[in-house]
């Protein structure tokens, strides 16, 4: 009896230590982030309602007294998890990728191919995708490509990563060809993220949203 308890204690300590061993990847993640661009960002935590129909929403611990605003993009770790929708004085909501009405411009990392993302549902929340649309017919993508936002459309700057190219979608309409994308962030995984305050360089590719 005296075995199994420290047995028990032991593995309590070792599932405290992983989810802390996680904590701290996603924490070291956002500061590389910070780190590296000369954009400015917010830390913030995302809190889940649970409430049923509103998976695709969350709410962020910090709002207009931080700089948050509407349409500041979210990310967490290497990726696009989302963008505000509205904002209070020191709580925010977003929606994430897996939103019927989220979109962004996107574009492959060398800036020759662009086209826009939307989200596609799938019968359960792990299933749920990405579809990358609007390539011309005649440029083709390998899988494993990435995407990032384009910096078209006023809302995302240009370079945040999005995802990779899975395969070519099944529909296709004439002119163009639509690819399903592997996106980078798990919206269920959220819970440290950082938000876009303010833009280090002006974007000035384009301000005309799609």
């Amino acid at each position: 009896e005296v075995l199994q308890a420290r047995l028990d204690s032991l593995e309590v300590v070792i599932a405290n230590s992983n989810t802390l061993s996680e904590e701290n990847a996603r924490l070291r993640s956002l500061l590389d982030l910070s780190g590296r661009s000369p954009d400015q960002y917010v830390a913030a935590s995302v809190i889940r309602s649970g409430t049923p129909g509103s998976e695709s929403m969350f709410l962020l611990d910090e709002g207009t007294r931080s700089g948050v605003t509407r349409e500041s993009p979210v990310i967490m770790g290497r990726g696009l998890l989302g963008v505000v929708r509205e904002a209070q004085a020191t709580s925010a909501t977003a929606m994430d990728w897996t939103h019927p009405r989220f979109w962004a411009s996107a574009m492959t990392e060398d800036g020759s191919i662009y086209g826009f993302v939307e989200a596609s549902r799938g019968r359960f929340r792990e299933a749920d995708r990405l579809l990358l649309d609007g390539i011309p017919f005649q440029q083709e993508l390998e899988p494993g490509v990435v995407l990032v936002t384009s910096g078209l459309g006023g809302i995302y700057p240009r370079g945040i990563p999005i995802g990779e190219v899975i395969q070519e979608s099944d529909a296709q309409e004439g002119w163009r060809r639509s690819y399903w994308l592997r996106p980078f962030v798990s919206p269920g995984e959220a819970t440290h993220v950082q938000v876009l305050v303010s833009r280090g360089t002006p974007d000035t590719e384009g301000s005309t949203p799609r």
